[in-house]
């Protein structure tokens, strides 16, 4: 989420692409879509500079339109999806909280799913962390890259491996706050 201006937000990513940040998502639910797009479009420039890519969350006309590498979805717009928004030449990722929204995810083509909260974050606080064995019980058998995300960081990157993720993603350990640049 942008928390300031534009530049500093796109500064931060800047930032976030040289440490070696590969693949972003846009979720900036506080915006306009016009702003959104504006933003998205400046932020495919940056992150492209640098061999990174940007997934947004808007629409799949979007990302076409600013030339994103694809499109994540939200897990209640997974439930509204019949069928994969994006030709597979772009990525397509879902957020996913429980077993029924992977095989979902799994069902409509989607590229890889983020199955969260592993562990207790301040951005849900409201929903019961899974724990590893959760997220193992839920990954189980499921025929698709799936990162852990919820409360990790990098170090915890072999212990998501000897659960089944893929990865860990997340947001305050990859991505500081814009004031600390």
């Amino acid at each position: 989420e942008p928390e300031s201006n534009k530049s500093g937000f796109l500064r931060t990513a800047k930032a976030a692409a040289e440490t070696g940040g590969s693949l972003f998502r846009l979720r900036a639910w506080n915006l306009s879509q016009e702003d959104y797009e504006a933003l998205a479009s400046d932020l495919v420039k940056v992150l492209n500079g640098y061999g990174a890519s940007l997934m947004l969350d808007r629409s799949a006309e979007m990302v076409k339109r600013v030339g994103a590498a694809g499109l994540h979805l939200s897990a209640s717009a997974l439930a509204e999806c019949e069928a994969r928004p994006v030709p597979t030449a772009a990525w397509f990722a879902v957020s996913c909280h429980n077993r029924e929204e992977l095989l979902q995810a799994k069902k409509i083509g989607a590229d890889f799913a983020v199955l969260s909260p592993v562990a207790t974050t301040p951005s849900h606080p409201d929903k019961p962390a899974l724990g590893w064995s959760g997220f193992a019980q839920m990954r189980d058998d499921i025929a698709m890259p799936v990162f852990a995300l919820g409360g990790l960081s990098a170090v915890d990157i072999e212990t998501a491996w000897r659960n089944g993720a893929q990865g860990v993603v997340g947001i305050r350990a990859f991505w500081p706050p814009e004031n600390s640049k």
